[in-house]
């Protein structure tokens, strides 16, 4: 992740991280670790503001980095209003579809700007 981050760091827009969400309320984790209160897990909406911040331009000096969910201040996430206007958007469509999310997100971010 990080040699291709260096790669593309001076030729391209394109940022290239990787960012670990930690344990999540999903029905997987549950399956898993069946003696977990799954209260003490964040649920995958609840988390996706990282993932909407690492996306947009405030983040854009962000690459080649491992990045933990747990780690970012929620208080900068908060005065990002895309983010929460997309998160909630993100919510309303996952209830709309009735979609759900089935496994741990593990991601690694490309993203073109």
């Amino acid at each position: 992740m990080q040699t291709l981050a260096d790669e593309l760091r001076n030729t391209t827009s394109i940022k290239v991280n990787s960012l670990n969400p930690g344990g999540t309320r999903t029905s997987m984790r549950r399956d898993t670790y069946p003696a977990e209160n799954p209260a003490a897990q964040p649920t995958a909406e609840s988390i996706m503001p990282v993932y909407l911040y690492l996306m947009g331009k405030e983040a854009a000096n962000i690459t080649g980095r491992a990045l933990n969910v747990r780690e970012f201040d929620s208080a900068d996430l908060k005065t990002h209003k895309l983010t929460q206007v997309l998160g909630t958007i993100y919510t309303q469509l996952k209830r709309a579809d009735g979609l759900r999310i089935e496994q741990d997100l593990q991601l690694s971010q490309l993203q073109i700007l």
